[in-house]
């Protein structure tokens, strides 16, 4: 837990999503403080979560749903959806959520459930998502649960009985007291949890989904619709979470729902506090015991100087162990980087020659070339481009941009490419000529955080710097990741 805390509190993105999973610690944390030792002390849960309260307000538009990066006029539907249940659970600990937030995101969650549009596999299980969150509030929502339903038996037979939808639909029928099709519902990802996967299963991320996604949902679906279901997992289950974590396969909503189902289940049987030692071995036969009890839960930091550790439970109960590691690179990788993404750049003037000097206020060009090395277009990347010392960036005005932007959507109409997902504002740093499909732009003072989507195709991003001091200058080293898929990466030294 406090792994995935840290990891959470310092995540550098901040889209909607992980605005929201980032206050999740504080969310526990106000609901519980005595776990305060065990996540991370430092967090300062009110003040946290209300910035975070305060962040998606910014976010929600007049419809009730929420943009990806602002409130733009379209919605993404499970972002929507994970607002809305962080908001519910917000006030369930004792938060202030303005009541206009929560009326106008039920709207939203009313309409998105009833929309026959979104029939894909992952529409349809953000429509299930909204319809268990509006079922919790104490809506009838019989019809909204058949139409859904039946769509997905149309559409997708075989596979939706073991996806994250038919537990959100059997959570709804358990909370309107229809057990019998709730427990027929539940028996299919109830499967999944408790199987280990083939090993020779490859990890898959998509629409907010993977299989940690999945499982983390699903124990907390248990936890809060089916507690009883939920004391009886077997320890497979509890397995099927924590490997992904040990492989490195979790991300800020995987890391944020696992977060929230391990808070509640160590309430349930757990070993007892008393059943479990930690020790370190500082010399040849001499051990050191470590560790404070929260909860269930021992946690603590082990000398520097330990060679081994020993971990005992003398409980009948199984535990389970995890370390944690923090710090800094010793030094900066001196070779390129290309795990399924390639990242290139070059500086140039304004006529695309390439240069070797600048003279102090002169505009260059900068152009970041990416591509996806895989069989498929990767999106959620970011591209961290460090600016050289002495460089700031160049924006344009607003109106030239939103001139531009302009010309580019009638462009992608005309050629039959609308995106579904409005941009937030108009780009102001993207220069003409440039190919990169982004989803958001952000410009700081050392750096410009890129977020967009890698194509097969090498596609630019071109945008104006100048220095602004004299001297020699060293290049940065420039990055890209999913943020998603963390073995999705590039690096140029």
């Amino acid at each position: 837990a406090g792994g995935l805390s840290a990891f959470l509190v310092n995540y550098p993105n901040r889209c909607t999503e992980q605005i929201i999973s980032a206050a999740t610690p504080a969310l526990i944390l106000h609901a519980q403080p005595q776990l305060a030792a065990t996540l991370d002390s430092a967090i300062n849960a009110d003040a946290s979560l209300k910035q975070a309260i305060d962040a998606l307000r910014d976010r929600q538009n007049a419809e009730g749903g929420f943009g990806v990066w602002a409130a733009t006029p379209v919605s993404d539907p499970y972002v929507s959806a994970y607002a809305m249940q962080f908001l519910l659970y917000a006030r369930g600990s004792g938060m202030p959520v303005p009541d206009s937030m929560l009326e106008s995101g039920f709207s939203y969650l009313r309409a998105l459930a009833a929309d026959d549009s979104r029939d894909s596999l992952a529409g349809l299980r953000a429509r299930a998502f909204a319809t268990m969150l509006l079922t919790q509030s104490g809506m009838v929502t019989s019809n909204l649960i058949a139409g859904i339903q039946q769509r997905l038996q149309r559409r997708y037979p075989d596979a939706w009985k073991d996806d994250l939808a038919a537990a959100y639909l059997a959570a709804s029928y358990q909370l309107l007291k229809q057990d019998a099709e709730a427990q027929r519902l539940l028996q299919g990802p109830l499967k999944v949890l408790d199987t280990p996967p083939p090993p020779s299963l490859p990890w898959s991320y998509s629409d907010y989904y993977d299989p940690l996604i999945r499982d983390a949902s699903m124990l907390l679906v248990l936890e809060t619709v089916f507690p009883q279901q939920a004391a009886q997992l077997p320890r497979q289950a509890l397995d099927n979470i924590l490997e992904p974590l040990r492989r490195g396969h979790y991300n800020s909503l995987s890391a944020a729902l696992t977060l929230l189902a391990l808070e509640g289940y160590q309430r349930g049987a757990l070993p007892a506090p008393g059943d479990l030692r930690a020790h370190a071995e500082i010399a040849p036969g001499r051990l050191q015991a470590f560790g404070a009890v929260a909860g269930a839960l021992l946690s603590g930091s082990y000398p520097p100087t330990a060679t081994a550790l020993k971990l005992d439970n003398t409980g009948s109960t199984p535990a389970w162990y995890a370390l944690t590691q923090s710090g800094f690179d010793r030094g900066a990788p001196t070779r390129t980087i290309k795990d399924g993404l390639e990242i290139v750049r070059e500086y140039t003037d304004t006529q695309g020659h390439a240069l070797t000097s600048v003279h102090l206020g002169q505009e260059i060009e900068e152009r970041i070339s990416i591509r996806a090395l895989g069989d498929r277009a990767v999106g959620d990347v970011a591209i961290v481009d460090i600016l050289p010392g002495g460089f700031e960036v160049v924006q344009r005005s607003p109106a030239q941009a939103a001139a531009d932007a302009a010309s580019a959507d009638e462009s992608s109409s005309a050629a039959g490419n609308g995106s579904e997902q409005a941009s937030a504002l108009p780009d102001l740093l993207a220069q003409p000529g440039s190919t990169l499909q982004t989803d958001y732009v952000e410009p700081r003072e050392d750096r410009v955080l890129i977020y967009a989507t890698a194509m097969r195709s090498v596609q630019q991003f071109v945008y104006r710097l100048r220095p602004t001091n004299v001297g020699d200058y060293v290049i940065p080293p420039i990055y890209a990741a999913s943020m998603y898929d963390r073995t999705l990466r590039a690096y140029t030294p």
